[in-house]
């Protein structure tokens, strides 16, 4: 029989204990090989290394402890794993380096149904950029007025949901432009 002191934070805990019991499931501790404060520490570290990301190329990531194996997750890209991995090589096991997978040739931007009478045109209408050159695209857009904005496929990444009519926005892969949309 298990004896847990009532105090603050454990409530709940004596809580599932009980409702195992009842339930007539095992319960077995395991003694972590970090504590949270190390774990925090870490975190903390790759929160403050956002310049040092950018100079190395990793344009986007998705950091979080996870608990269960007493880690830091750090999510990139698939290209940028071996370099953040070497990174963080002095933290040993408790820094893990995921990927996104496999890229996704088929993605596409959401594309809004918002009346746009009031926009102003670009020479090349976004549905025909596909396939072209990145940088390309990107200068065309720039020289007409527009606000350009990238976006790498394969990396983590979010968008805004808010529309600017002088912005595009270029879904990129292997310098050409996967799709495109406007807001």
């Amino acid at each position: 029989m298990w004896s847990i002191p009532r105090c603050a934070g454990t409530g709940g805990l004596v809580a599932l204990l009980e409702a195992a019991r009842a339930e007539d499931v095992e319960v077995v501790f395991a003694e972590s090989p970090r504590s949270l404060r190390e774990l925090k520490a870490i975190h903390d570290e790759v929160l403050r290394a956002h310049s040092r990301f950018q100079e190395l190329g990793v344009r986007a990531a998705g950091l979080w402890i996870d608990p269960a194996t007493a880690t830091v997750v750090i999510h990139v890209a698939d290209s940028s794993t071996d370099v953040v991995r070497r990174l963080y090589a002095h933290h040993g096991s408790a820094v893990a380096v995921t990927g996104n997978g496999p890229v996704d040739l088929s993605e596409r931007l959401p594309h809004t149904t918002e009346p746009r009478d009031d926009w102003p045109v670009p020479t090349l209408a976004p549905d025909d950029a596909a396939g072209r050159a990145t940088e390309e695209v990107a200068e065309l857009y720039r020289s007409e007025g527009f606000e350009v904005e990238f976006h790498h496929l394969g990396d983590p990444y979010g968008l805004e949901s808010s529309l600017d009519p002088n912005r595009i926005r270029l879904l990129v892969h292997d310098g050409h432009v996967v799709d495109a949309t406007r807001g």
